[in-house]
């Protein structure tokens, strides 16, 4: 199967983010969380195929995921490696 663009960048940036996330110690708010997650789609999801393919992943999480928190975390993951691939020109 071929992959997508940039699609090898944002599972490695991904893995970064969450390894960094994990070595840390801050522990946000759920609804902090549910605030952050909203407010970042709102602003880096106006592209259609991008949005469509986000949403997708968003299901995959919360299925794969039990823990609201993890999440969240995930999905403000994916939108972090959004951001960076939108501002590298990925896109």
């Amino acid at each position: 199967m071929e992959k997508a663009p940039g699609e090898g960048a944002f599972f490695m940036i991904l893995s970064e983010f969450q390894q960094e996330a994990l070595s840390m110690s801050i522990k946000p708010d759920i609804r902090e969380l549910r605030s952050t997650c909203d407010r970042m789609e709102a602003r880096y999801l106006i592209n259609p195929a991008i949005d469509a393919s986000y949403r997708r992943l968003a299901d995959r999480f919360a299925t794969d995921l039990s823990d609201e928190r993890d999440i969240l975390l995930s999905r403000c993951a994916a939108l972090m490696a959004i951001k960076f691939l939108e501002e590298d020109g990925a896109f």
